[in-house]
């Protein structure tokens, strides 16, 4: 049975609870599955990096994984987009945040796309490579 919803002033249909609470699993496994390659990384970057960089880092990698997540409700590698990721989370991320331009987190995503591509064997969009210029055209 099909519940209702609220969605910005309106009601509208939402599958039933049992899908849902399979997506919210299926959510939280891949939050975790984030969250242990950023631990991963940032183990990685203690031998080349200072304290305070991969701090830095770990701040904007963290907020990503709760954009993913929460805001674009991702549950899979395969579904992340390059507009997710350059246009929405590091503009707008980028904007928000006293003390780190666009730039720099746009340096942070990219580092953890690159450890998670070849470190990691992680397949993710070919869209997401270029937009991160991880891979030519």
């Amino acid at each position: 049975m099909d519940t209702l919803l609220v969605e910005q002033g309106r009601f509208v249909s939402c599958p039933t609870r049992g899908a849902a609470m399979k997506d919210n699993e299926q959510r939280d496994l891949f939050r975790k599955e984030l969250e242990r390659q950023a631990r991963h990384l940032a183990a990685c970057l203690q031998a080349k990096q200072q304290p305070l960089t991969i701090y830095r880092h770990m701040v904007v990698i963290g907020n990503l994984i709760d954009f993913l997540c929460f805001d674009c409700g991702i549950t899979r590698f395969e579904d992340i987009q390059q507009e997710m990721l350059c246009n929405r989370f590091c503009s707008e991320y980028g904007s928000n945040v006293q003390g780190q331009t666009e730039s720099e987190v746009k340096a942070s995503v990219k580092k953890f796309f690159h450890f998670l591509v070849n470190k990691q064997g992680v397949s993710v969009g070919k869209d997401v490579l270029v937009g991160l210029n991880l891979t030519s055209r």
